[in-house]
């Protein structure tokens, strides 16, 4: 996906352009954009992060055995990975 063209004017208070200018002068990011957009990307992983684990405690908290569909099916998936790391070890 390219944004080829795309821009926005971002309006900065003080000590949040000096914060920006810090992270720059530092020398990670080569431009004040490449800091933005690395935040923004930043920020989008962690929520997209906080959605799934929401998820994935609703989906725990409906079974508790997820992500099979029961305790028969949780304790055969064991027993077929303990046999077959106990092959690889011989």
């Amino acid at each position: 996906m390219t944004t080829d063209g795309y821009s926005t004017r971002l309006r900065l208070d003080e000590p949040t352009r000096q914060r920006l200018e810090e992270v720059v002068a530092s020398g990670q990011y080569r431009s004040n954009n490449a800091a933005i957009v690395d935040a923004i990307n930043r920020l989008w992983e962690q929520v997209h992060d906080e959605i799934l684990d929401a998820a994935y405690a609703a989906a725990v908290e409906d079974n508790p055995t997820y992500p099979y569909e029961s305790e028969a099916e949780r304790d055969a998936a064991r027993r077929r990975r303990n046999a077959r790391q106990r092959a690889v070890a011989e």
